[in-house]
């Protein structure tokens, strides 16, 4: 009696993690793809104004939509079963990204999407906004402090990028090698 009680509970474990169909609310769905892709735009013009790097802005910004759309899909689908979301766990083991991210700040930006994114999925709409302004709102209090340390020089050494374009090679070069060693600090 006691395995036969088992073994159909074990029975009904394995259908609701393998056979569980999701109660997906659709109106729920679309405000949450409305909501991410809005404050992803948000975030996307922040970057673009706020941003230190070096790299295109506009071009590394459009992946910001998409991104914070496709996580809240995947959320809003797999946060119903267990097993997508173990197999979702094992993709992402195999996947990793293949572009570069050549600056922290980049990653930092990445994951305040899959982090709208993700709330969003969750249908947790106050918190994905409040946190999305609030979020932006810090950042620009810190390039408005970062501007005005600049505009007092009392930046912190840091490594920049020059591109220079030189008609006499010989000559240009030697002479703006001279300019710029009376005028930078190196080592």
């Amino acid at each position: 009696m006691n395995k036969s009680l088992f073994d159909t509970n074990l029975k009904s474990l394995e259908n609701f993690i393998l056979n569980s169909a999701p109660d997906i609310s659709y109106s729920n769905f679309v405000i949450a793809i409305l909501v991410s892709a809005l404050l992803a735009f948000i975030v996307k013009l922040a970057y673009i104004r706020i941003s230190r790097t070096l790299n295109d802005r506009e071009y590394f910004s459009d992946i910001f939509v998409p991104l914070a759309i496709i996580t809240t899909l995947v959320i809003t689908v797999i946060k119903f079963s267990l097993a997508l979301s173990l197999g979702l766990v094992g993709a992402l083991s195999i996947v990793r990204f293949r572009a570069a991210i050549k600056e922290p700040e980049e990653l930092v930006y990445l994951f305040f999407i899959i982090g709208i994114g993700l709330a969003n999925g969750a249908n947790q709409f106050l918190v994905s906004i409040i946190c999305t302004f609030f979020i932006i709102l810090i950042l620009f209090i810190k390039k408005y402090y970062d501007d005005k340390k600049n505009d007092q020089n009392l930046s912190d050494s840091s490594v920049n990028v020059m591109q220079i374009e030189i008609a006499n090679s010989k000559e240009g070069v030697e002479k703006i090698i001279d300019i710029l060693k009376t005028k930078t600090t190196y080592s």
